[in-house]
C-alpha cells in the first residue's frame, strides 16, 4: 500500500523586505520552495504563513490544493495543502480558538487569535476517508493551549473512532519536558495522547529526549536546554503506522529554512501489508 508523506513546519513567511534582517522571508523562500520539490509531501501545514508566501510556494506545490483558513492577527494563517492526484477534498472548513469559534477573537488567555484548519480526504489509493487538521497554539496562554486541545479533540470525535487522523501544528509546549520558569507543560500533548494520538516522531525513532525543532535561526548552537524542552513542533498520528520521521535541518553553513525545523513523515494505514 502507498504511503502518505506529509510536513509539517512553521515557516515565518513575513513578506516585508526589512522582517528578520538576513533572515527575511525573501532570502529564505527559494530554500523551502526547493525542499518542497525534493521531498514532494502529500500534505503540508505550514504555521505563520500569508497570503504572499503563496506565489513563492504554490509552483513547488503545483499539484495540491489549498485551505488557506482564517486569518490571524494581521495576516497569519495555518493552511492545509493536499496533492490532488492523491486525495479529494470531501469537506473543508477553518474555525477560532475561542469560546466563539466563529468569531475572530482572542481565546482565553492568548496573546493572538489562533486557528484550526482541517479537512476530510477521499485517498484516491485506498478508496478511505482521512481527516488532516493543522493549527498554531499560542505562545503564551497555557489554559488557551488546553482550552484548543479540547476543540479538536471535540472536532475529531465527530467521526467513527477508526477513522486516520493526522494532526500538524506549532504546539508552543513540549510534550515532554516544560521550560524552566513558564507555562510551557506538556499537558496539551498528554490530552492527545489520552485520546490515542501518537508523537510521529518519538514513536518512529524512539528518540528521548526529542531534538529540538525550534532553534531562532541558530541551529545546533541553540541553548543548552534545546533537547526535550525546545521540542514544539510535532505531528500527531492516530490509527496510522509511522514509517519514517525526521526533523529536517538546514545545512550547515547555509541559510537556515525558519527559526523552526519542518518535520516530515511518511505513514501507512495500519493494517497495511508489506
Amino acid at each position: 500500500m502507498e504511503e502518505i508523506s506529509f510536513l509539517s513546519g512553521n515557516i515565518r513567511g513575513w513578506a516585508g523586505p526589512d522582517r528578520d534582517g538576513e533572515h527575511a522571508w525573501s532570502y529564505r523562500a527559494p530554500l523551502y520552495a526547493s525542499l518542497l520539490e525534493d521531498r514532494a509531501p502529500h500534505l503540508v501545514g505550514f504555521q505563520e504563513f500569508q497570503e504572499a508566501n503563496l506565489a513563492d510556494l504554490q509552483p513547488a506545490l503545483s499539484f495540491h490544493a489549498c485551505a488557506l483558513g482564517r486569518q490571524c492577527g494581521i495576516g497569519q494563517y495555518v493552511p492545509l495543502f493536499w496533492d490532488t492526484r492523491r486525495f479529494e477534498c470531501l469537506q473543508t472548513e477553518s474555525f477560532w480558538l475561542s469560546d466563539s469559534p466563529e468569531s475572530k477573537a482572542i481565546g482565553w488567555d492568548a496573546n493572538n487569535e489562533r486557528a484550526v484548519t482541517w479537512a476530510e480526504l477521499q485517498d484516491l489509493a485506498s478508496d478511505r476517508a482521512l481527516l488532516v487538521i493543522n493549527t498554531h497554539f499560542d505562545h503564551v496562554g497555557e489554559e488557551a493551549r488546553i482550552r484548543s486541545t479540547h476543540l479538536i479533540l471535540d472536532l475529531v470525535a465527530r467521526w467513527p473512532i477508526e477513522t486516520p487522523v493526522i494532526i500538524l501544528g506549532d504546539f508552543n509546549s513540549s510534550p515532554y519536558h516544560p521550560v524552566r520558569g513558564t507555562l510551557y507543560t506538556g499537558r496539551s500533548f498528554g490530552l492527545f495522547a489520552e485520546a490515542g494520538f501518537m508523537d510521529a516522531y518519538r514513536s518512529h525513532t524512539g528518540v528521548w529526549p526529542p531534538p529540538a525543532t525550534f532553534h531562532n535561526y541558530q541551529g545546533e548552537a541553540y541553548g543548552a536546554d534545546q533537547y526535550g524542552t525546545w521540542y514544539i513542533d510535532w505531528p500527531l498520528t492516530r490509527n496510522l503506522r509511522v514509517r519514517t520521521a525526521e526533523i529536517v535541518r538546514h545545512h550547515q553553513g547555509s541559510l537556515p529554512l525558519s527559526d523552526h525545523y519542518p518535520v516530515y513523515v511518511t505513514a501507512t494505514y495500519v493494517d497495511a501489508t508489506w
